[in-house]
């Protein structure tokens, strides 16, 4: 009896055993079962294929949860639940992953992407609320002008979804990342000009950027790639994609030699993710070496008008803590002063831009403003260097070429590094302010002299023009090798000059200089003998507005 209820309780026990395999199921089993563990951590334990094709899930961890999908979906030895399919198509909820039920993603303070199919309602942006395209006029929306039929084969709404614009292109931050991957990325800013309500961006600009073609044949600007191509017709409204004719509200035109086209044309086209950063008022373009801004700004700052004056500001050194003067400045206060001069509708330019002017080959902003920062030192790049880049202003770092890279007093001089990131925004350019020659002369008598105008006592005029065109060749030498930039431009130390000094500066290919000498600048006065207001530290911005009006 007793070895008859050992026979029955072993065969019972196997019975239940092979009852419970079977409900695991195959892995080659249409309607098999797979079970997916969810641990304490942001990575998935290692699954690992068992048998005949039975899945095991490791222990170790504590465990939380189990999704049960049905299907024939199949986990890789890595467990990953992302590559699960199933015959519905839905995917696990997963607390761990980016991945939510159905369409939605993540609400996340890295992402640019809110909950479900909402992006940020943003008039210049792409991706608005729900399914549907923004209409608001001021900039580049998903609507067609004056079309139907979406150039890119696709209605203009109801079949395009938010998330459904987000490309691989896309970086998607993710907190675990190491962040200072994404910090190793370049920045390059540009300016984008708003007509008739629409952005406009330079086509050959933005297209080495975007990896576009641009070309001009028959009469049209072709922009193009291997999938699609778009023609612009100078002078109309009209465009073409794929050969499909479409209506723009906003004509091309040609700003500095460069022709501009409508933003939303070409993002829509050709499928650009994008960001509007409605804080900076800029469109942000993210690659992967590099990330582009457009600067959005209105039409006074288009270079198209023929101004009668040009407006140039001095400054030297940014930092708090320490009393505001004619060469100091705090952040704060210069963030202040460009507030000011931008609700004025000043808009900077460049020298190479005022000497264009000057000959004829080009128009200017309204109210131009060149902006100069004498010296070299570090606070150029770690405080006027990104308040600028926000600001969307430029300016000009006038460098004492023997100081880079050193300390000789308290204050630190900047980098080749950092000046090389500067001039490859965009946002600064560096030139000089000779190599060696930013000092005075021992008195003589009642008089100091200054290194760059004066003669020293060994020298006559020979020697003298050797030694001032060796600096200033060394000068130009050095920032030309470490930057890659054209140095063209001079700012006199002290802002002593001498016609000697012009003379020599022509000869070495220089063709402006700033002296230090209050006023405005005109399109006749002498480009090797500017002006430029100082930005006093102490002027609030209403203050120096009221003076350089």
């Amino acid at each position: 009896m007793n070895n008859r209820i050992k026979v029955f309780f072993i065969l019972a026990l196997g019975l239940f055993f092979s009852l419970g395999y079977a409900n695991l199921g195959y892995a080659n089993s249409t309607s098999a079962k797979h079970y997916i563990a969810y641990y304490d951590s942001l990575v998935f334990e290692s699954m690992t294929n068992y048998g005949e094709g039975y899945i095991e899930v490791p222990v170790g961890d504590k465990l939380l949860d189990y999704q049960t999908l049905e299907g024939d979906g199949m986990l890789t030895e890595t467990g990953d639940p992302t590559t699960i399919t199933t015959e519905d198509g839905l995917l696990p909820t997963d607390p761990y992953d980016l991945t939510l039920e159905g369409d939605q993603l993540p609400t996340d303070p890295y992402d640019l992407t809110l909950e479900g199919d909402q992006l940020p309602t943003d008039p210049y942006d792409l991706t608005v609320e729900g399914d549907h395209p923004t209409t608001d006029q001021l900039d580049s929306t998903i609507e067609e002008d004056q079309s139907t039929t979406d150039p890119n084969g696709q209605t203009a709404e109801g079949d395009q979804t938010a998330s459904d614009q987000l490309t691989d292109s896309e970086t998607q931050l993710d907190p675990t990342n190491d962040l200072s991957i994404i910090n190793q990325k370049t920045k390059k800013y540009i300016s984008g000009y708003t007509s008739n309500g629409r952005l406009m961006v330079p086509i050959r600009t933005i297209s080495e950027y975007l990896d576009l073609q641009v070309k001009f044949e028959n009469g049209r600007l072709i922009v193009e790639n291997f999938v699609r191509t778009v023609e612009f017709i100078p002078g109309s409204n009209k465009y073409y994609v794929n050969g499909n004719e479409y209506v723009a509200e906003t004509k091309i035109f040609m700003v500095s030699g460069q022709n501009y086209v409508p933003f939303n044309v070409i993002a829509k086209s050709f499928d650009i993710p994008y960001y509007h950063n409605q804080l900076n008022n800029w469109i942000e373009l993210s690659g992967d070496n590099q990330d582009l801004y457009i600067y959005i700004k209105p039409e006074t700052s288009m270079y198209a008008y023929k101004p009668k004056e040009v407006v140039s500001l001095m400054y030297h050194h940014f930092q708090d803590g320490i009393a505001a003067n004619g060469v100091v400045i705090s952040p704060e206060r210069f963030r202040e002063h460009l507030h000011a001069l931008k609700a004025q509708g000043y808009e900077t330019i460049t020298e190479q831009d005022y000497l264009n002017y000057q000959q004829g080959n080009t128009d200017l902003p309204l109210k131009p403003l060149i902006i100069t920062i004498d010296d070299g030192y570090e606070s150029n790049y770690l405080e006027a260097f990104p308040i600028l880049a926000e600001e969307g202003y430029k300016a000009t770092v006038y460098l004492t070429t023997s100081k880079a890279e050193t300390k000789p007093g308290y204050m630190q001089y900047m980098n080749w590094e950092q000046m090389k990131e500067m001039v490859d925004s965009g946002v600064m350019d560096i030139q000089s302010h000779t190599h060696d020659l930013h000092y005075q002369l021992p008195k003589n008598g009642t008089n100091r002299g200054y290194a760059l105008v004066d003669k020293l006592p060994y020298e006559d005029h020979t020697t003298w023009a050797a030694r001032i065109k060796e600096d200033m060749r060394t000068s130009k030498q050095l920032i030309e090798e470490n930057l890659g930039n054209k140095v063209y431009a001079f700012a006199y130390p002290y802002g002593v000059y001498s016609d000697a000094v012009v003379n020599l500066l022509k000869q070495e290919g220089y063709t402006v200089g700033f002296t230090i000498d209050q006023g405005k600048n005109t399109k006749y006065n002498s480009p090797m003998k500017l002006k430029r207001y100082t930005a006093d530290g102490r002027f609030t911005g209403d203050y120096l507005v009221s003076m350089i009006k």
